[in-house]
């Protein structure tokens, strides 16, 4: 365990520098990398890896980290957390067993994150023993290393206060150690020595923290050990007969469900039936396609006698249903498609698509297990949704965004400025500042989008820290630093003419 408590030392005292009053930049993809090498080296240390393939999931949490200091979407920056950290416990579940199992999954997942706590206690004993030597062993090396690292963690801070205190009272001391004097003085005298307690007590915390995680990972005993021994898969049993019933209904059912989505595209003219239809379409399509793989699953992992017979039939019931999933696909891609041509791009519309993208690439696994069930479902959709989602971090959907919204405007003349304000996102300011040159002719737009890039111009620096470095907010920066912009007040006109005193006959008032 020795390599734990270095490992998490370490890691907690980087945490601290990247991240301590620090705004997040590419602060975060530095802590990844450090975490992924930290825990590789003490599960390893300790000859607990049984699977080194788990560390292709690096890639994405890599990936997903650096978005943190190339992009600035707010979305992204909220979900990623959940996203890095669920893909952490994968990575590291999967390495510890030899296969990833969906169940397994599922059983660990939670107990990974929350485990650590029920050795907290086994941490303070371990750090206590860490420190602690036989007065037998006084000539050995590692007891002379504990005995100077115990002497300089108890004499440090009382240096502090003494030199403190000495140089206070007198000037001529303070001159010796000018050197450091003024950083005791402020340390002492301001508010700094509270951030320092605080800065301490983190990285302390932390340390606790990650020494428990790994003690939960390593030890025989540990609630996170035991889950898999007690996780025993239960067979599911329902009659084919039942099964084959329920999925011919509801083919039939989706037949007649496709039938009219494909009338229906072809007669709908109102922009507002494109959107009720787009958004009704995508969630029908997703009700549909869970509805499909839990059917599918269901009919492959059915443990029930079946004849030749009712097999084929089950395929070929499985089959119908993916073709229908297909064609619900391609409906709802064209009705969505001809209303962002109308009306532009949203952030729940490219959603949309790359929900539609990914459905269809699934349905290529789901075919090939229909027909071989040799292929491993759960290891298909997994890289394929990683894929998806990684993509989606990268192909800058905000910019993409006002980039399609700006040029419907030019074409159009019509825009929804309020929405691209909305989005809070540095990575749309290149593309807003085309429209401060090209809205002559609408002085309420010009207005808006002058004020929008002086607020931001305003409220925006560049990044002073290497740590909070992030390339889009220093592209914006530089974007609005030639321009020379002033806020422009609305002016408000009177509309109307009401004399009140004339109204009710009332004079020399």
């Amino acid at each position: 365990m020795q390599v734990a408590l270095i490992v998490s030392l370490i890691l907690s005292i980087i945490h601290s520098v990247l991240f301590y009053r620090q705004d997040v930049g590419i602060s975060v993809v530095l802590f990844s990398i450090s975490v992924i090498i930290g825990l590789y080296i003490a599960l390893n240390k300790n000859g607990k890896i049984k699977n080194k393939k788990a560390l292709i999931l690096s890639i994405p949490i890599i990936l997903l980290s650096s978005t943190y200091f190339i992009f600035n979407n707010q979305i992204f920056n909220v979900l990623n957390v959940f996203v890095i950290l669920a893909l952490f416990a994968t990575m590291i579940i999967w390495m510890l067993n030899d296969k990833l199992k969906f169940t397994l999954l599922l059983s660990k997942i939670f107990n990974i994150i929350i485990g650590p706590l029920e050795f907290i206690g086994e941490t303070f004993k371990l750090v206590k023993k860490v420190f602690s030597y036989n007065k037998e062993d006084k000539n050995s090396k590692m007891v002379l290393f504990k005995r100077i690292a115990k002497a300089l963690l108890i004499s440090l801070p009382i240096l502090l206060v003494v030199l403190f205190l000495l140089i206070s009272a007198d000037d001529s001391f303070a001159k010796i150690f000018s050197w450091i004097s003024d950083y005791i003085v402020e340390l002492f005298t301001s508010v700094e020595f509270l951030y320092l307690i605080l800065r301490l007590f983190i990285i302390f915390i932390l340390f606790i923290y990650f020494v428990s995680f790994i003690y939960n990972l390593i030890d025989e005993h540990s609630s996170f050990n035991v889950i898999e021994k007690v996780t025993r898969p239960k067979e599911i049993k329902i009659d084919i007969f039942t099964v084959n019933v329920v999925l011919t209904v509801l083919n039939i059912v989706y037949l007649i469900f496709s039938i009219i989505q494909v009338v229906n595209i072809i007669d709908r003219n109102s922009s507002e039936v494109y959107s009720q239809s787009a958004r009704q379409g995508f969630f029908q399509l997703m009700i549909l396609s869970a509805i499909n793989l839990v059917l599918v699953i269901i009919s492959k992992i059915n443990k029930s006698e079946k004849s030749n017979l009712a097999n084929k039939y089950t395929k070929i019931m499985n089959i119908l249903m993916v073709i229908f999933t297909i064609i619900l696909i391609i409906v709802s891609f064209s009705k969505m498609n001809m209303y962002q041509e109308k009306y532009g791009y949203t952030r729940l519309r490219l959603f949309v698509y790359t929900a539609l993208v990914t459905e269809g690439l699934l349905i290529i696994p789901t075919i090939l297990y229909i027909l071989k069930e040799k292929i491993n479902l759960f290891y298909s959709y997994l890289g394929i949704i990683l894929t998806m989602y990684v993509i989606v971090n990268f192909v800058n959907i905000d910019k993409m965004i006002a980039k399609r919204n700006v040029d419907l405007y030019f074409e159009t003349g019509k825009i929804d400025f309020e929405y691209l304000e909305d989005l809070k996102s540095t990575d749309v300011i290149p593309d807003i500042k085309r429209l401060l040159n090209k809205t002559i002719d609408d002085e309420e737009l010009t207005r808006n989008v002058n004020n929008y890039l002086y607020n931001k111009k305003i409220d925006m620096k560049k990044t002073e820290t290497w740590q909070s470095y992030n390339i889009s907010i220093n592209r914006a920066v530089e974007e609005l630093h030639s321009l020379d912009l002033k806020y422009m007040k609305k002016e408000y006109k009177n509309t109307y003419d009401y004399n009140y005193y004339d109204n009710y006959n009332v004079k020399g008032l």
